[in-house]
């Protein structure tokens, strides 16, 4: 059973179709025969026993495959899959920004450098979930989605050790 996107329906493949009659039996048999009475969709079909929050890369990867390959609408978990990879860079463009604001001497002390470091992080954090969840809307394409907020917050940060530096 194969999901047509393009006429919305299922193509039942390699069927033996039976009717009865008072009297009588008809066996038919069909290569592929297009199922449209079904109001349901691959979506709907979907029990998932593992989250894709809880599967690791090559494990998602693989759910990512077999969904496209039923015709379900797979972007909420491709851009999980995709953010599985830009996720761990956020570490890193945390220490760009946190570096630069700790080396500036300032007369109020490092406890400013300190909550301006936390402030940034938590708005680095809040664009990364933006992002997230405009990718799941569709608002976005998936690896943008993903990457949106390393591309604009690491740019943030090379520039503002530019700036630190002179």
């Amino acid at each position: 059973m194969v999901w047509d996107k393009k006429q919305e329906q299922w193509n039942l493949l390699q069927v033996t179709e039976r009717i009865f009659t008072d009297t009588s039996e008809v066996v038919r048999y069909h290569d592929k025969l297009a199922y449209s009475d079904s109001h349901i969709k691959p979506d709907e079909l979907i029990d998932l026993k593992i989250k894709p929050e809880e599967m690791n890369y090559a494990e998602l990867n693989r759910f990512v495959d077999k969904m496209i390959a039923l015709g379900a609408n797979a972007r909420k978990w491709l851009v999980d899959l995709y953010m599985k990879i830009s996720y761990p860079f956020a570490n890193f463009i945390i220490v760009l920004f946190g570096a630069p604001l700790a080396a500036r001497k300032r007369r109020s002390g490092p406890a400013l450098g300190f909550a301006l470091a936390l402030l940034i992080s938590f708005v680095y954090f809040l664009f990364l979930r933006t992002g997230q969840v405009l990718g799941h809307k569709g608002d976005l394409e998936p690896w943008i989605a993903s990457w949106i907020g390393n591309i604009v917050f690491g740019v943030g940060a090379i520039i503002l050790m530019i700036k630190v530096k002179k």
